[in-house]
């Protein structure tokens, strides 16, 4: 039934194709038309790219407008601009269309210079009065104004733990710009299909306008697709291998690619294989790089141990068992194994945090990397303020260079670039 409510919601505020391409163009001035649209801006009529002076650059994503520079853009929320007030008339869609086109109101005199005049096509201009329409409705699911909706999506064998932190941390920060954050949780098990079949209902009847702490490891490329076709922010604390394509999903910390290069460094050696899931045949290579299931790793070192030469075994911290704590006496000293993450990391602050959140030390890892991902996401809300939309999220998050958590390594993030660390940690049992 929850879920029934969730998608009859979301199909009443669903914009039509119209209104899509009309909020593109209050959003960002853009328009997919071959005339783009241009705008005349102060008393000289300067004219540039109507993407360098967009509607919601001065009147705001909810177009009630905001101060700044001394001047106060009029709120064009179609309601109000259907109300005639002391000063003007009400507004009607040709006055409208003057006002946007002329820079004249409603009651015939020039507006502030302040507003520019655009030019664009009829067909731009029918779309952007469309989207004024649905403009006070048209908000990011997971969205109030007065709460937030976050979500974590966690493993089975650490969510108690996980989500009773996360809870007590998001109560501790309060509200942000007037919004209390409601935590959503899901835990995802099984295949990789299933566990992005789990994600997407998650998405379908939960809601969340982002998501922190969540676990894609074993499951990366399946969950990341869920997340940037419902185009949810998703900060992945626990991943491996995201695509570099990807705008929505922003890996936290050094992926399978990053420490298997840190591996190879520190190794030394000259001749790599790359093992999976089956015993290798090592021949003459003098390092294994094993990017199987933790659960085949055994085999994998016994192979290795009984080579003539026994290589290097090199394992990214997702790939490691409890195998690697009784190694063959072959293998000492030659085993290593990346952290992407470790003890280290963790300042005064943050372990005093950790503890006034009362993390046990048995799930301090998976608490104090779920905590990073959380604070991360708080910051990009405190500093994207008020107009918070997941696209001005994912500018934000865009923005961020070596932003501290206190608990992990410092995450730098940019378009095109979205693996937080490249820092790694190597260790050898």
């Amino acid at each position: 039934m929850q879920r029934l409510f969730a998608i009859a919601a979301s199909l009443l505020l669903a914009l039509t194709p119209q209104q899509q391409r009309g909020k593109q163009l209050y959003l960002t001035g853009e328009s997919a038309a071959p005339r783009k649209p241009t705008a005349l801006i102060s008393a000289d009529e300067v004219e540039v790219s109507a993407s360098v002076v967009p509607c919601a650059s001065c009147h705001g994503r909810d177009g009630k407008g905001r101060a700044e520079g001394g001047i106060t853009p009029a709120n064009i929320r179609w309601d109000t601009l259907l109300q005639a007030t002391d000063a003007r008339p009400a507004y009607t869609k040709p006055l409208l269309k003057r006002a946007i086109a002329m820079g004249i109101g409603a009651n015939g005199k020039p507006l502030e210079v302040a507003m520019p005049r655009y030019r664009m096509t009829l067909e731009d201009m029918s779309d952007l009065l469309a989207y004024l329409e649905q403009l006070p409705t048209d908000r990011d699911p997971g969205l109030s104004d007065d709460a937030i909706r976050i979500g974590a999506v966690l493993p089975p064998n650490e969510d108690a733990p996980v989500r009773t932190m996360l809870t007590k941390y998001y109560a501790k920060v309060g509200p942000i710009f007037g919004r209390t954050i409601e935590p959503v949780f899901a835990t995802t098990s099984g295949s990789a299909t299933e566990r992005a079949t789990a994600l997407q209902h998650f998405v379908d009847t939960q809601q969340p306008f982002a998501i922190a702490a969540s676990w894609l490891t074993g499951a990366d490329a399946e969950m990341a697709a869920v997340a940037e076709t419902t185009q949810v922010p998703t900060i992945a604390a626990f991943s491996i291998a995201v695509s570099a394509d990807a705008k929505y999903v922003y890996p936290m910390l050094a992926g399978e690619e990053e420490q298997g290069d840190a591996l190879v460094a520190a190794a030394g050696g000259t001749r790599l294989l790359t093992v999976r899931d089956e015993p290798p045949v090592v021949g003459d290579h003098d390092m294994l790089l094993y990017l199987g299931a933790p659960s085949h790793l055994a085999s994998v070192l016994a192979a290795a141990a009984a080579a003539p030469a026994p290589p290097f075994v090199l394992i990214p911290a997702a790939h490691s068992s409890g195998a690697v704590a009784s190694l063959p006496p072959a293998l000492k000293g030659r085993v290593l194994i990346a952290l992407p993450s470790s003890a280290k990391d963790v300042t005064e602050d943050g372990a005093a945090e950790l503890q006034a959140l009362g993390v046990a030390q048995e799930h301090v890892t998976a608490c104090r990397i779920a905590l990073a991902s959380a604070k991360l996401l708080v910051e990009a809300l405190r500093r994207n303020g008020r107009d918070v939309s997941r696209e001005s999220l994912v500018n934000t998050l865009d923005a961020f260079y070596a932003v501290p958590t206190g608990v992990a390594p410092p995450v730098t993030w940019a378009a095109g670039k979205h693996t937080g660390s490249s820092a790694v940690t190597i260790m050898r049992p």
